[in-house]
């Protein structure tokens, strides 16, 4: 993370300031450390004792819903009675892949949907609004109004069942459809940007020379920009699904030690 903080603070105009990297480590490394801590408790099956494949059906049977459990069971009993590691292996990642599924409903597809076309209007909005204004681009409501939205869509998918899980996969579902939806309307905005105020849509910055429509369109998909989004963005469907879960029925601490 350090890391990382330490690049996004190069590439500013000031240049590497030690300082500055340590803020911007905190910043954003305190949500991201929070939300390693919470998986870490909620999904505590990749700790259990075991080859890579014994762990990884351990993971992905943690915190399922009362419905499924007892799949979940069945599949870490199936896995102890196949001796051959490739078979083990194929057998833990079909077991992965069924329990995504599983967790994909159609309330996440409807959530999805809904926060991305939420993020793309905000988007579109803080376009038009900082256009007509102080013209500081659209980044901070990209980032940070839109992080609040998949905070949302992480809650609202762990309520129906209290599943942790069912809130963690359909709110990453509903960032991938924001970052969509942002993308889409971004790239566009940014070409009206550059007809109207010859600055780019992301942060309002004038480029000292001509700034081309495809250069302008490009200016969304920038690594950094995305990058930005992503640290905020990540995090945020986990705090969801906690926050979502409430007063879970069953300890998942309890759950992963009877694996």
């Amino acid at each position: 993370m350090l890391v990382l903080a330490a690049l996004l603070s190069a590439a500013t105009p000031e240049g590497f300031d030690l300082g500055q990297t340590f803020l911007v480590a905190l910043f954003f490394g305190l949500p991201l450390a929070g939300a390693l801590a919470v998986l870490a408790y909620r999904l505590p099956g990749a700790v259990v004792a075991g080859d890579p494949a014994t762990r990884l059906v351990a993971l992905v049977t943690a915190d399922l819903p009362p419905a499924r459990r007892e799949w979940g069971a069945a599949m870490r009993a199936e896995l102890t009675i196949i001796d051959d590691a490739p078979d083990r292996r194929r057998f833990a990642l079909g077991c992965a892949v069924t329990a995504v599924r599983m967790s994909v409903t159609g309330r996440s597809w409807a959530v999805a949907t809904a926060a991305g076309a939420s993020v793309a209007v905000l988007t579109l909005v803080a376009s038009r609004v900082s256009l007509s204004g102080e013209r500081g681009g659209i980044m901070l409501a990209t980032v940070y109004l839109s992080a609040l939205i998949l905070f949302a869509a992480g809650a609202v998918n762990s309520r129906p069942d209290r599943s942790f899980r069912s809130g963690l996969i359909g709110g990453l579902l509903a960032a991938g459809a924001a970052l969509v939806g942002m993308l889409m309307v971004a790239t566009v905005e940014a070409v009206h940007w550059e007809l109207v105020a010859g600055a780019f849509v992301m942060d309002g910055d004038i480029p000292k020379g001509d700034l081309g429509r495809v250069e302008a369109a490009l200016d969304p998909l920038s690594p950094h920009f995305l990058l930005l989004h992503l640290l905020v963005w990540v995090p945020m469907p986990v705090f969801g699904a906690l926050v979502g879960t409430g007063r879970s029925v069953e300890n998942p601490r309890l759950v992963a030690l009877r694996l």
